[in-house]
């Protein structure tokens, strides 16, 4: 697995490029309120690994969209790493990775969810 240094990233169009050509993303975070790089990363087909604590959990599901290391385990982490690297069906991975964070993230489901708070509370 080479890793490459890519330096500081200046627009938009640059991260999505980054993220639409890598094979993961690693978001090793001990806490996530929510979990944005992980929804940038599948909003462009592409998986990711976390440790299952906090919102990232609604980002990511488990072995379909990503993979899910129990929380703080490293050695489990690792893991997901070669899981989603090695997975046989990488491109069902990267489909259903879009496909969560659009049907789920995108603004129009998010204004209907607004929506629904609003007039049905």
């Amino acid at each position: 697995c080479k890793v490459y240094d890519i330096g500081e990233l200046d627009c938009d169009e640059s991260l999505i490029a980054l993220y639409s050509c890598v094979d993961a993303m690693a978001v090793p975070s001990r806490l996530e309120s929510f979990g944005q790089t992980a929804l940038e990363a599948a909003s462009c087909g592409t998986p990711s690994i976390s440790f299952k604590v906090g919102g990232i959990v609604d980002i990511i599901l488990h072995r379909q969209t990503g993979y899910l290391a129990r929380a703080y385990n490293t050695d489990d982490f690792a893991e997901g790493i070669n899981w989603t690297l090695n997975n046989s069906n990488k491109h069902s991975l990267n489909t259903m990775a879009r496909d969560h964070a659009v049907s789920n993230f995108d603004y129009l489901p998010i204004g209907n969810k607004y929506k629904n708070l609003i007039y049905h509370s």
